[in-house]
């Protein structure tokens, strides 16, 4: 069962509360195995960038390009999002995107909420991707959380949880995903991250089958503050992220 067989085949200021604008450029190398089958190296380039207004609203802009060994193909996303906050503690945004994978290319929408309390936050996203191949139609819909349990302000365990489907004229795949990861922040600004995340995937064409997915990377935040506040108010949307880096799983 290879991975990617179905589809295959068919600068700034110092931060603020508010009022200021944060940034990060990140690299990454992930290496997915199908248990029993095949693998897939990809190394991905991103950034992000993102304002806070005194009136409570922000944006954030993020995008990611990345090659994958195989069928040497290169993907990648951009959206925008738009968020507000409801208390101190609470924030609801949306995200509009693009989103270009294999043969499909598409726009993606969403809808985001993070909330923290003390040494815990959450991050919750749906998301839908249209895509129009050479022929007929495709679809992908996505439900995740992501977790933060920070063991001081520049550190942190990430438990995270998602369901992905994608559904096309010639197939409907099905993917429950756990993972966990782990996450620090320097003085400097550079952050590196690790995690694993475990992929249980049903498909009409290639049957059950997992995937174990290890990512590892280094992230540079600009003018951001500590992990915590980075996680929190910072340029962390990640719906449409996570949601074009499920398609890597499939």
């Amino acid at each position: 069962k290879p991975l990617f067989g179905a589809p295959a085949s068919a600068l700034l200021s110092p931060a603020a509360a508010h009022g200021e604008t944060t940034a990060f450029v990140d690299a990454a190398y992930e290496h997915s195995q199908v248990q029993g089958g095949g693998a897939a190296e990809s190394p991905n380039f991103g950034a992000g960038v993102q304002h806070d207004f005194d009136s409570g609203w922000g944006v954030q802009a993020d995008g990611r390009s990345t090659h994958f060994d195989v069928s040497d193909f290169n993907a990648g996303y951009a959206s925008i999002h738009l968020y507000s906050a409801l208390t101190p503690n609470i924030d609801v945004g949306a995200f509009v995107g693009l989103t270009d994978f294999l043969l499909n290319n598409g726009p993606s929408v969403g809808a985001e909420a993070r909330v923290h309390q003390g040494q815990w936050s959450l991050q919750g996203s749906v998301g839908y991707t249209h895509f129009d191949p050479i022929s007929g139609t495709s679809e992908v819909w996505d439900a995740r959380a992501l977790g933060a349990w920070f063991l001081n302000q520049d550190t942190a365990l990430t438990p995270s949880v998602s369901y992905t489907e994608w559904q096309d004229t010639a197939f409907l795949d099905k993917q429950v995903g756990v993972g966990i990861g782990v996450t620090h922040r320097f003085n400097n600004g550079l952050q590196w991250y690790a995690s694993y995340i475990y992929s249980a995937n049903d498909s009409t064409v290639n049957g059950q089958y997992q995937v174990d997915t290890v990512r590892i990377g280094l992230r540079f935040n600009f003018n951001a503050g500590d992990l915590q506040t980075i996680t929190n108010e910072g340029a962390s949307w990640n719906g449409a992220a996570g949601m074009y880096e499920a398609l890597a799983r499939f």
